[in-house]
């Protein structure tokens, strides 16, 4: 997995079937004594957003970055309005 600074990317896991999505990102390892905050938000429609609150755990670290996963929860699926014109 490469996973560059700055540059989030994704993780797909198959479990037996069932499958789990994570974006990781490299944040740096002396983030809090910097004053940075990493914040991950989620939307489902682009207009409402949700932080998500769970602390990630570290995957890999190379002493200067951490490379840390969030997971990705979709929505539930709704029904597309269908368009009469």
């Amino acid at each position: 997995m490469q996973v560059n600074p700055g540059v989030p990317t994704h993780l797909i896991a198959n479990k037996n079937g069932a499958f789990t999505f994570q974006l990781v990102y490299a944040r740096r390892k002396d983030y809090e004594s910097v004053l940075l905050v990493y914040t991950s938000e989620f939307s489902g429609d682009l207009c409402a957003w949700n932080v998500l609150t769970a602390t990630p755990t570290v995957l890999a670290d190379d002493g200067r970055m951490k490379w840390c996963p969030f997971p990705i929860r979709f929505p539930s699926p709704t029904k597309m309005p269908v368009s009469s014109a």
